[in-house]
């Protein structure tokens, strides 16, 4: 069998002979290299100790044969498969190969063509017997390996669906994501007493984003909600705190929401909240919580008008902030 040279380290030579005294652990190093069992590296730094040990060495070992691999690589596997980097890493595909064929078995069988998309988890069970091993296990760096992404899988993310509550199934209408539980819960009780309409808008679902989750939630929209709410008619409202953070949110979920939708600041709550801010003077409002960065605002701002613009930048040039919660469900019988 062919051999191959590699390197240790005295600290990998140390662990194994970590049984003896360094004279005879000084020793064993000497016999090794009068055998010829280790090469001290030219140019190596030496350990410090008296006497004194080359810190880097190099040593000939059998080199596995991985013909029989390399082989399969090429003449069994799939054609729809990248089999370069196995052919560069022989040693890697050896540890990976029962799973790189259970791939190869799968892209063999159906080759690019589009099949009806399922969850990932039901994917990853069809290919590996496992539901957990594309997103907790090896899966996506088989696929990596492969020349694959997860997309040529023809797979949905499963998301938690969202909590949503639907007071008309008409379309179109408007549909409220709102940041915070509590306002979605007050605003739900409200329309729960016979109400259709807040600050003059009338409402056909109400959706809990919980704050920055809906920003990842916001991209399978359309498969989270039922078909009534996913309509491309509708008219999506966002309502949440009026800080950089809350904003923030709003701009994110604008940005990730599927290209057929629209994204609005539910701006007659917002003047609601300014309102209501100023009525209680703009230094009595809470200070922004820490460790808030400011963020690029402007597609917000460019809903409000002027006046409104101002009063905003001023609350947050200051470092104040709204929490939704200064509306109650009092504030929304007040015209």
């Amino acid at each position: 069998m062919a051999e191959k040279k590699v390197r240790v380290s005295l600290d990998e030579l140390t662990e194994k002979y970590k049984g003896l005294e360094y004279r005879d652990f000084y020793e064993k190093i000497m016999g090794l290299i009068k055998a010829g069992d280790l090469t001290p590296v030219k140019r190596s730094p030496l350990n410090g100790k008296n006497p004194p040990l080359p810190v880097r060495y190099t040593k000939m070992i059998e080199a596995e044969d991985y013909s029989d691999l390399t082989d399969e690589l090429k003449f069994h596997f799939s054609p729809y498969l990248d089999n370069s980097y196995y052919l560069k890493h022989p040693d890697i595909y050896k540890k990976e190969r029962k799973y790189a064929l259970a791939l190869s078995k799968y892209f063999d069988k159906y080759g690019n063509n589009d099949r009806e998309p399922v969850s990932v988890n039901e994917r990853s069970f069809e290919i590996w017997g496992c539901e957990k091993f594309i997103e907790k296990e090896n899966g996506r760096t088989i696929l990596k390996h492969c020349g694959k992404k997860i997309s040529d899988l023809s797979v949905y993310e499963t998301r938690e669906p969202l909590a949503c509550f639907t007071l008309s199934r008409e379309i179109p209408q408007n549909v409220i994501i709102l940041e915070n539980e509590d306002i979605f819960y007050t605003m739900r009780k409200y329309l729960l007493r016979g109400n259709d309409t807040i600050f003059g808008v009338k409402i056909g679902t109400l959706i809990y984003g919980a704050g920055k989750r809906m920003v990842s939630s916001a991209t399978d929209y359309d498969i989270s909600v039922e078909p009534a709410v996913a309509d491309t008619r509708n008219n999506i409202l966002y309502f949440g705190d009026l800080d950089y953070e809350g904003i923030d949110i709003y701009e994110g979920v604008s940005k990730k929401l599927p290209d057929i939708y629209r994204l609005y600041p539910f701006k007659e709550a917002y003047e609601k909240m300014l309102e209501r801010a100023l009525t209680i003077g703009l230094t009595n409002l809470p200070d922004t919580k820490e460790g808030q960065r400011e963020t690029e605002i402007s597609d917000f701002l460019g809903c409000f008008d002027e006046d409104k613009r101002k009063v905003i930048n001023d609350i947050l040039k200051t470092r104040k902030y709204i929490p939704q919660e200064i509306l109650n469900i009092e504030s929304f019988d007040r015209k």
